[in-house]
């Protein structure tokens, strides 16, 4: 009969598989742990409906299933970590969804109510810890991935730089068990500006990460939005052995010669790249004649000028299929009038399969609605599979592009 450690290591082989962790709840059941098995159930339908109606039931039956249990049922893990659970206590501290499921996260606390100094959140997807967040610089010698990863199973991993990080943090937390690891995130602490290319290297050429896929670098978002990636980093980034095995990169808090830096080395593909910060138009050509632009089939951007988005429209991303584009404008955060008729324009609009202009103020007056017009003539009907209009201050779907895409245009 199989034992725990066997569902766990079936469930981490088959990451997207639904069938292993509904199996695994079955088990849960028959051997007197149905709280365990309810909340397994209620996160894998939830995602299931990410992007349909739900009235917040499945969520709600996950986290109190959680609140009664949840310390428990993260006891051994955390303990494999190294991280002793006297004096601790666990928060569920937030319920959202990302990338085609829901999460449930938890933060990690001492008595004093602050974070971890080593784990300072973990997240529950589909009912098992599948991502975890450590501190570099705080890591103990009692840590142990191969042991913890025995218990749930992680694929997301998330290391935090700290201001006392040096060359030889990241040494002391590598180790073979990572190469479960497909998805990495690294974030610097916006007082450590001596963080640079030297102290980030280890991690950039750590063969241990030869699984990962998905890599995101920024600076700690709760920090000075001043702060920077450093252009060294990221150049030092698309050098390492990192950069050529991934298929999506993230770059938040990124600046032009950030992303200048990124496009300075030609080998460096990814068909999913999302760039967040205070760049502005005279970064684009610089990286779409890098070559980059050739591999690229999902785009996320986040502007703040019109002459931004017309350098976008004026670009070439020969591959593209999907435009996830968010305008951070000074004067409140409305899309810029024009800005629709020059996407209406771009050579890649036609082939289009996503446009998620969401959180982007827009409105039901004449200019937006003839932008949108322009916008919708432009984009091909036969290939558009979503155009999200979320939380763009429309009331309701514009009959012209009920008319052309029917519903697959969500308000």
């Amino acid at each position: 009969m199989p034992d725990r450690k066997s569902f766990v290591a079936a469930i981490a082989a088959a990451p997207e598989d639904d069938l292993p962790r509904l199996v695994f709840a079955d088990y849960l059941d028959e051997h007197g742990e149905p709280d365990r098995a309810e909340f397994i159930r209620a996160q894998v339908r939830r995602a299931a409906v990410w992007c349909g109606p739900d009235d917040g039931t499945l969520a709600r039956t996950a986290a109190t299933a959680f609140d009664s249990h949840g310390i428990g049922w993260c006891h051994t893990f955390l303990t494999a970590l190294g991280l002793d659970l006297t004096g601790y206590k666990l928060k569920r501290s937030a319920l959202w969804r990302e990338a085609g499921t829901s999460a449930l996260t938890v933060d990690v606390f001492d008595r004093q109510y602050r974070l971890s100094h080593l784990v300072p959140h973990l997240a529950f997807r589909r009912g098992f810890v599948e991502e975890l967040a450590v501190t570099v610089a705080n890591a103990p010698k009692v840590c142990s991935f191969a042991e913890a990863f025995r218990h749930e199973p992680v694929h997301t991993l998330e290391a935090h730089f700290g201001v006392r990080t040096d060359s030889k943090s990241w040494l002391r937390l590598s180790e073979p068990a990572l190469r479960r690891i497909t998805r990495l995130k690294a974030t610097f602490h916006p007082d450590a500006s001596g963080l640079t290319h030297t102290v980030m290297a280890p991690l950039f050429d750590d063969p241990h990460l030869a699984g990962v896929r998905q890599f995101a670098l920024s600076s700690d978002p709760t920090g000075d939005e001043g702060v920077r990636i450093a252009p060294e980093a990221v150049a030092a980034f698309t050098r390492s052995w990192l950069a050529y095995r991934l298929d999506a990169l993230e770059l938040t808090a990124i600046d032009d010669d950030g992303v200048r830096a990124l496009g300075v080395n030609t080998r460096l593909r990814v068909s999913r790249l999302a760039l967040n910060g205070a760049y502005t138009r005279a970064a684009l050509p610089p990286l779409e004649r890098s070559g980059i632009a050739d591999t690229v089939r999902s785009l996320t951007l986040f502007f703040g000028e019109l002459a931004d988005v017309a350098a976008l429209a004026r670009s070439r991303w020969p591959r593209l299929t999907e435009l996830h584009l968010n305008c951070h404008i000074d004067d409140g955060g409305t899309f810029p009038p024009g800005g629709l008729e020059a996407l209406a324009g771009a050579e890649f609009t036609p082939y289009l399969e996503v446009l998620d202009l969401s959180g982007n103020s827009l409105s039901d007056d004449d200019v937006y609605l003839d932008g949108l017009r322009e916008l919708a003539a432009a984009l091909d009907p036969h290939r558009l599979v979503l155009l999200d209009l979320q939380l763009t201050g429309l009331d309701a779907v514009p009959d012209f592009l009920t008319n052309r895409f029917g519903d697959r245009v969500l308000v």
